[in-house]
């Protein structure tokens, strides 16, 4: 079990941090994104070789679902459809997409994946 903590401080510098079994230690990520998991590895590695800090909502949307695959592929049997997908933002703060938006980006990102 673990937990992914997000949000901004007073003067909105986003800090993200994971906690995690079995000692519960709070880990600060130096990265303006944050993943947990099984397939944490194959997350950070999309986002390491896709993320931009200029990019728009939609487009880090869809590299978060392209993540999200690469992560299913890499460990397809603890993922048991437990995908949760946030977007932070200054002045929207911690926002949590709903299922039904998740199965829809992802839905779009094969399409847009077999089309290629």
């Amino acid at each position: 079990m673990e937990f992914i903590v997000a949000g901004y401080d007073a003067d909105q510098s986003p800090h993200i941090y994971r906690i995690a079994k079995p000692d519960w230690a709070i880990q600060e990520y130096k990265t303006p994104y944050g993943q947990g998991g099984s397939g944490r590895k194959s997350v950070l590695n999309t986002f390491e070789q896709g993320y931009r800090s200029n990019m728009t909502l939609s487009e880090g949307n869809v590299l978060a679902v392209d993540a999200m695959k690469e992560a299913c592929k890499a460990s397809p049997d603890s993922v048991g459809g437990k995908i949760r997908l946030w977007n932070m933002d200054p002045s929207l703060g911690v926002t949590k997409f709903r299922p039904a938006d998740v199965r829809k980006l992802a839905l779009k990102m094969k399409l847009i994946r077999f089309l290629v």
